[in-house]
């Protein structure tokens, strides 16, 4: 009565890390796969962005894009930042209207009494701009 079987092993199941098995291999995978990569080609085809429609992010630093053609564009999350602060502040612009917002406290400049006079005569451009210069005495600004 001391016969007693080995348990026999259990197959574990695949993990990330097993590469015997491409995630594109399983065919429930790979049709997802294929209806994301048709739905994003018929996103990039709606819009019209140079770089392309954003796929993903890599290293917590550049925006993998794909173009209407189907390039990919590594782009640099920062600049594209700035780029895109910078159209909007252009379409205002060329709008005749920027949005800008009062500061609580306006900041006092001083500056020599000729830049002084030469800011004060820019006045009107930077108001267009959406900066607010005004005289605070002899050699100062309120901005």
């Amino acid at each position: 009565s001391g016969d007693v079987a080995a348990p026999s092993p259990v197959p574990s199941p695949a993990g990330f890390a097993d590469s015997s098995l491409p995630l594109a291999a399983l065919p429930s995978a790979r049709r997802v796969v294929a209806e994301d990569a048709q739905t994003r080609a018929d996103n990039v085809a709606a819009m019209d962005y140079p770089l392309g429609a954003a796929m993903a992010q890599v290293l917590g630093t550049y925006i993998l894009s794909q173009t209407a053609d189907g390039a990919l564009v590594l782009v640099d999350q920062h600049a594209a930042h700035e780029r895109l602060t910078h159209e909007i502040l252009r379409q205002q612009y060329m709008g005749g209207e920027i949005r800008a917002q009062r500061l609580l406290l306006p900041e006092v400049v001083d500056l020599p009494a000729r830049q002084v006079d030469v800011l004060l005569g820019f006045v009107p451009a930077l108001a267009r701009l959406g900066i607010e210069i005004e005289p605070f005495g002899g050699t100062a600004v309120l901005v």
